[in-house]
């Protein structure tokens, strides 16, 4: 590690805030193998410092990284109590893999989003390719720094700022999970806004938007979040009315039925997919996003809106 320049450089960063993906590792026992983890773009940026995939083979840069990452979170863990942080070569491997796994996830949906979106801007179709997604260990934290209103967003796994062009993602997620909050935010920067959204499907979102039963389920949408003020009901409903959250829910809900094997891609929706659906659904099998649109469309438009081309 001593003898490396950038394993050097590595070791002044004492805090390890966002890492830029997707990138090239070695395979997750850092030994030799036939196939490496094979990713769009090849850098990753820690504090400024950008490298390409040729310098991370070199494994003590590997190791450094998944050791300052193991140092952030046992230092989060235990930040109000004297605690010596001690980390094993089995952590740091572990770390690796967990990181190599995640980065992958992120880049299935990130394919997935261009495999099956139609009349799209060939300008961001072009963005989402060459996009660098931030991965962060306190996504609140860059969310309220993002946010020009302040915002609270407890519980979030990822968010798009469209002001700069980026997708931040939280490093502390399962793999499943991951693929789907990759498939939600892609969706948000391949559209952006309604500038590049057929008027057409605007128009059948709103319209198959059910506010009263989104008011009523509120609770059950955000859990075990309680809601008094008047404003903050306000701005979830305005949240879930959205047509482009929608479209990016529908988008992840149409993965989950792939997914299940409820439906095949390309097949038509048809209304013997949707009570097979709302059943596992009701047995908690969809992802958050599905599990939300169930209880914000109205049952009448919901075939409808699942066969759109878009």
């Amino acid at each position: 590690m001593e003898g490396s320049l950038f394993g050097k450089k590595l070791t002044k960063i004492v805090h390890v805030a966002t890492i830029m993906s997707p990138l090239i590792f070695s395979n997750t026992t850092l030994q030799a193998r036939e196939k490496e983890p094979q990713f769009s773009n090849p850098k990753i940026r820690i504090e400024g410092i950008e490298y390409v995939k040729q310098e991370l083979k070199d494994k003590e840069i590997l190791f450094n990284l998944a050791k300052q990452l193991l140092v952030r979170e046992k230092t989060k863990a235990h930040k109000k109590q004297k605690y010596e942080i001690k980390i094993t070569k089995d952590e740091i491997k572990e770390k690796v893999k967990s990181l190599i796994t995640l980065i992958q996830c992120y880049d299935k949906g990130r394919q997935w989003v261009l495999d099956n979106n139609f009349d799209t801007n060939p300008a961001r179709t072009k963005l989402v390719k060459r996009d660098n997604p931030i991965l962060t260990m306190d996504i609140e934290k860059s969310y309220k720094k993002a946010s020009t209103g302040n915002n609270v967003a407890k519980g979030i796994n990822a968010f798009y700022n469209p002001s700069v062009e980026n997708i931040y993602f939280r490093l502390d997620i399962e793999s499943q999970s991951a693929v789907q909050a990759a498939i939600h935010e892609y969706n948000h920067m391949l559209r952006k806004a309604t500038k590049f959204f057929p008027k057409e499907t605007i128009k059948l979102f709103s319209e198959a938007f059910d506010s009263s039963s989104a008011l009523i389920n509120l609770n059950k949408i955000y859990r075990d979040s309680s809601f008094q003020d008047n404003t903050a009901i306000l701005k979830k409903i305005t949240y879930l009315a959205n047509p482009l959250e929608i479209s990016a829910m529908v988008k992840v809900f149409i993965y989950d039925l792939e997914r299940l094997g409820i439906k095949k891609p390309g097949e038509k929706f048809t209304e013997d997919h949707y009570l097979e659906a709302l059943q596992l659904s009701e047995a908690g099998k969809f992802s958050n996003d599905s599990r939300i649109l169930f209880l914000i469309i109205k049952p009448t438009h919901f075939v409808k809106i699942m066969n759109l081309k878009y």
